[in-house]
């Protein structure tokens, strides 16, 4: 952070999402199938090239002067347009966070004493309330997110459906962790399971 150039919200907005999503990744475990090796190695790869991408790029931002109107070089192109402005950047952290707040709120619906590891996603018999859970989670979310775009509403920027899409993503994995109180890991072995692995 300390590294970060001013009005580069591009970069914190990307710094922060990855580091999200790779504090909560699915890693090699002792009990993972070990013929999967090369799927966890190369989710490894990718997520340690980021962090040697962020470094070269705040190295090339700190000897650059940058417009307080750029959009940014990565979302110029990404499929997401998602314009780097603060709004943008506090919608998207604090959605984040909301989301994870919600699937521990709703966590209680479907409280399960099974292993998070052993037993399936969803315990037999517990559907309807893991889908009830889900939707309220949903439902929780997408008013936190109407609340932020209107708190936010003095910020530069506009409220960008990319923002809210990214939000939207992560939901099934904070729903996985934080409701279905499965590691990322399992869910993941789960489904290479059902995959034919």
């Amino acid at each position: 952070v300390d590294c970060l150039p001013k009005r580069r919200f591009d970069l914190i907005l990307i710094a922060f999402v990855a580091t999200t999503w790779i504090s909560l990744s699915p890693y090699y475990a002792a009990w993972s199938n070990p013929a999967k090796w090369w799927i966890y190695a190369l989710m490894g790869a990718v997520n340690s090239v980021f962090f040697v991408w962020l470094f070269a790029r705040l190295v090339a931002a700190n000897g650059t002067r940058i417009n307080a109107d750029e959009r940014g070089f990565f979302f110029s192109s990404a499929l997401i347009r998602v314009s780097p402005r603060p709004k943008t950047v506090l919608i998207v952290t604090l959605g984040l966070f909301a989301g994870a707040v919600s699937a521990a709120v709703v966590q209680p619906l479907i409280a399960s004493t099974a292993s998070p590891i052993r037993a399936p996603l969803i315990a037999p018999g517990m559907e309807w309330s893991a889908a009830v859970a889900f939707g309220t989670m949903i439902g929780l979310v997408a008013v936190a997110l109407l609340l932020l775009s209107r708190w936010t509403g003095e910020f530069a920027g506009t409220r960008g459906i990319g923002a809210w899409g990214i939000v939207v993503v992560f939901a099934p994995l904070f729903f996985a962790v934080y409701t279905l109180t499965k590691e990322s890991t399992a869910v993941f072995e789960i489904v290479l399971k059902h995959l034919g692995g």
